[in-house]
């Protein structure tokens, strides 16, 4: 392994769910069952996946005053979580697999929340996902209140929410910039 680790490497050595057409419904005619131990483990991957937001997040924020820079010497030195968090997909179980492919299916507001509510494994690896990013947001505002101690919690709150949310969304659009970089209008934003 001279090169070392390549997430484009590892992404074509798995098929993700757009370069396949083969569905374990397409095959046996039944939707996949579920197991608990495939329930426990998409539950781990849900949540590392999660976790890796958080270190998006951070990344994000440091995006902000250097135009992206950040993201993008990381993303030179491997750091990829947009990949990484792609290949964690596609270690879900089928069942898993499959009520996701549904609600990303969907069309619309009304036709996603309806595929949801048939697919409440969704629902609650959605809740799973957030949760690192809410703890995220909870530290943020106990710092705020450290440093600033007659702030009202709810405010507090709210400014963590909005940190963790600022950086998620930075370095989201950055992912998806030509070249990798922010520009100062989207760097404002």
């Amino acid at each position: 392994m001279a090169d070392g680790f390549s997430f484009e490497d590892a992404l074509s050595a798995g098929a993700t769910q757009e370069q396949t057409s083969f569905s374990f419904e397409d095959a046996t005619g039944s939707p996949p069952s579920r197991t608990v131990a495939g329930t426990a483990k998409d539950l781990g991957i849900t949540a590392l996946k999660g976790a890796i937001g958080v270190g998006e997040a951070v990344q994000g924020l440091a995006d902000i005053p250097t135009g992206g820079r950040v993201g993008k010497f990381t993303e030179g030195i491997g750091y990829k979580p947009k990949q990484a968090k792609e290949i964690l997909d596609t270690y879900l179980s089928p069942a898993q697999q499959a009520a996701n492919k549904q609600v990303e299916q969907a069309d619309g507001f009304v036709d996603t929340i309806g595929a949801a509510v048939q697919n409440p494994s969704t629902i609650v690896h959605a809740g799973v996902e957030s949760l690192p990013m809410m703890g995220a947001g909870g530290v943020a505002a106990r710092g705020l209140m450290g440093v600033a101690p007659k702030v009202a919690p709810w405010i507090a709150g709210a400014f963590g929410e909005g940190l963790v949310g600022a950086g998620s969304a930075t370095e989201q659009i950055r992912q998806q910039t030509e070249g990798g970089l922010l520009t100062a209008g989207q760097a404002l934003a």
